[in-house]
Parts: structure tokens; C-alpha cells; sequence
């Protein structure tokens, strides 16, 4: 694992921020672990093997919960709580059901949450269900409707932290919401060794330099006033 992933067997002892590399490492090493999951369930959906399709749903569908909101809305209502797809008399005609499109459709939409590319889980049976595509034919990818002049991928999936904190909290998962605030997630700084954080983000000195900061600070402070809310 260490070769395969590049890791110094040093690491801990020769950079300060090992704990922060050691962080991603295990980040990418537990998506390569997600791809066989989704090609299972890809393969159990089709197949019609619906006591198998809730056992990867399990395994892959709540990690999405934290990063694609409506894409896991459809994947919970249809492969959890109910598969209404189950009518359907050829296994291979499933493909057709608006349902089962619909299904595929999130799932792929949902790759980048779990860290893996269309690329990584291929196409099944060649045709039955092809390959997604992770280019639009644009050099930056559309945000909000709107084409970026650079490239701001990484920074723009701070979002998901922000999202996957929540998701935390809600759970009373204290300790995982901290760590996530702290050292990062899904949004790798440039030399993609370590995450950027909101941490970071909330704390950086050149944050003053922004000159709407300052108005934005003084109405945080004004509100939590009105509010009693220490700080």
C-alpha cells in the first residue's frame, strides 16, 4: 500500500504536518476500496439481486449524504426504503426503467463525492450501462451556471465540508464534524499532499484584506450581540 501510494515509510517522523498527509493517504486508500462496492452494486441493481442491492446501498449510499443532498435523497428513497423497479420481468430490461435510470443517473453523478472518477468504475457489460464522462469539453467545469477563468475545482468543494460537518453534528459525531473543520476533506491545497480547511479558511491572516470582511464581521458581531451568544 505504501508503494502503491506513494508513501515515505519516514513520513511521521520527518514532516510536521505527517498527520495531515497520513490524512489523505487513508482518504484515497478507502475510495479505492468504494470502486469495487459500486461496481457491485451497479452489477446487483441489473441483475435484480435486491437483497444484495441494500447491502452495497448500505455500504456506499449514506457516505453520499454528506456531499450530494438530492443525489442521496433518490438513492435512499429507491434503493433503501423501497425499490419500485422490481416489476420489471428481464433482469436486463431494468436498464430501461425510468427508475433504474433515474438511480444510475445519481449514483454517477455522486462519484466525485465518494472520490472516484467514471474512468475508475468503468462500463458494465460494455453497453448495458456505460461509462459516465468527467469532462464537459470545457478546461474548468461549469459552477452555478457560470464558466470559472481559472480553475477553482478544490477551493469550490469546501462546500462539501461544510456539508459533511453538518451531516456530523446532526449525528452527534462531534469529534469526526472537528476533525473535518480541521484538517480538511474533500478540498486538496496545490501540491495535493494535505486538504485546505475551513479551519484555515476562518483563521487566515489575508482575510482582513478582503475589504467585504470587515462589513461581514461587524454585522456577525452586531447579531451576536442581539443574541447573547458568547464569543
Amino acid at each position: 500500500i505504501k508503494e502503491a501510494f506513494g508513501v515515505d515509510a519516514n513520513v511521521c517522523s520527518k514532516d510536521e504536518n505527517a498527520y495531515k498527509i497520513l490524512h489523505v493517504y487513508v482518504n484515497e486508500i478507502i475510495a479505492q476500496m468504494t470502486i469495487p462496492l459500486v461496481q457491485s452494486l451497479i452489477h446487483k441493481l441489473v441483475e435484480e439481486d435486491y437483497n444484495a442491492v441494500l447491502m452495497y446501498s448500505l455500504s456506499v449510499i449514506p457516505v453520499i449524504q454528506g456531499c450530494n443532498i438530492e443525489a442521496f435523497d433518490v438513492l435512499f428513497q429507491k434503493l433503501i426504503l423501497g425499490n419500485s423497479f422490481r416489476s420489471v420481468d428481464n433482469p436486463l430490461d431494468a436498464i430501461k426503467n425510468d427508475d433504474v435510470r433515474l438511480v444510475l443517473d445519481s449514483l454517477q453523478d455522486s462519484y466525485s463525492c465518494l472520490s472516484i472518477t467514471c474512468s475508475d468504475v468503468g462500463a458494465y457489460k460494455t453497453d448495458v450501462v456505460q461509462a459516465c464522462d468527467d469532462a464537459d469539453g470545457a478546461d474548468y467545469p461549469m459552477m452555478v451556471g457560470y464558466l470559472p477563468n481559472t480553475d477553482v475545482q478544490e477551493q469550490a468543494k469546501l462546500d462539501r465540508d461544510y456539508m459533511q460537518i453538518s451531516m456530523l453534528i446532526e449525528l452527534h459525531q462531534y469529534d469526526a464534524a472537528y476533525n473535518t473543520y480541521t484538517m480538511g476533506f474533500y478540498s486538496l491545497q496545490s501540491d495535493k499532499r494535505t486538504y485546505r480547511s475551513l479551519q484555515l479558511l476562518a483563521t487566515d491572516p489575508h482575510r482582513f484584506n478582503v475589504p467585504s470582511f470587515a462589513f461581514f464581521l461587524s454585522i456577525i458581531t452586531t447579531a451576536m450581540k442581539i443574541m447573547v451568544i458568547p464569543y
